[in-house]
């Protein structure tokens, strides 16, 4: 039988870099149905600002998606 020791700080630094990846997952899966929904809608002009104003691709996303959070 192979014994290893418990390291809480390596843990708890695994589930915080497990929980960010999620998060950054969930985030460009809001960043590409806030796309398709932009295209579907024609607003090109605001796609073409989405591109370099991620303020304002925040923005649109709680105004397309206000039941999704980003933190």
């Amino acid at each position: 039988m192979i014994l290893t020791e418990y390291d809480e700080k390596k843990v708890m630094e695994n589930l915080k870099k497990e929980s960010y990846e999620e998060g950054k997952a969930e985030e460009r899966e809001l960043s590409n149905n806030l796309i398709l929904k932009l295209i579907s809608l024609n607003r090109i002009d605001d796609l073409r600002r989405l591109a370099s104003d991620s303020a304002y691709r925040d923005k649109m996303i709680k105004e397309f998606f206000p039941d999704k959070n980003l933190n």
